[in-house]
């Protein structure tokens, strides 16, 4: 197992790397792979965010690959995804600013800034969460949204 765990970790460093130098597509076929791995070594009860990744992150990951690549759709699906399985300030944060500066989708942005505002994983009054309310804060001033308000 310590070995499959090594094996994992060294995929994950190489696919921040590929990411970090732009390269996207490569990135994200070794995420998968990470991705992969993960979801076999979970089976053994392994909290793998201990060694820096895990199912989530490697799905987010893609998810911004997608996303630096103009692929909105499968980085929409992918966030989705990894907000599911363990929600996450950056990632929400990331799929908020999809649905309000690419789509103007702000029934999307309202359902994922409760999420934010209710999840027990994040830590509230971060950078995300400041950026969440100014996306907020925008809508309502511009379109007169009660629910938002």
């Amino acid at each position: 197992m310590d070995n499959k765990i090594k094996e994992t970790e060294k995929l994950f460093k190489k696919a921040c790397q590929l990411f970090n130098n732009k390269n996207y597509k490569e990135a994200k076929e070794n995420y998968e792979l990470v991705s992969k791995n993960c979801t076999e070594l979970e089976k053994s009860n392994i909290n793998l965010i201990n060694y820096g990744f895990d199912k989530p992150l490697c799905l987010a990951q893609i998810a911004r690959c997608y996303l630096m690549e103009k692929d909105i759709e499968n980085a929409i699906a992918y966030f989705q995804n990894s907000i599911n399985l363990r929600p996450m300030a950056d990632t929400i944060s990331d799929l908020v600013n999809i649905y309000y500066l690419e789509l103007k989708d702000f029934n999307n942005v309202l359902k994922y800034s409760k999420i934010y505002m209710e999840s027990p994983h994040i830590q509230i009054k971060d950078e995300y969460y400041e950026n969440i309310i100014k996306t907020l804060k925008h809508i309502a001033r511009t379109f007169d949204n009660k629910e938002i308000q």
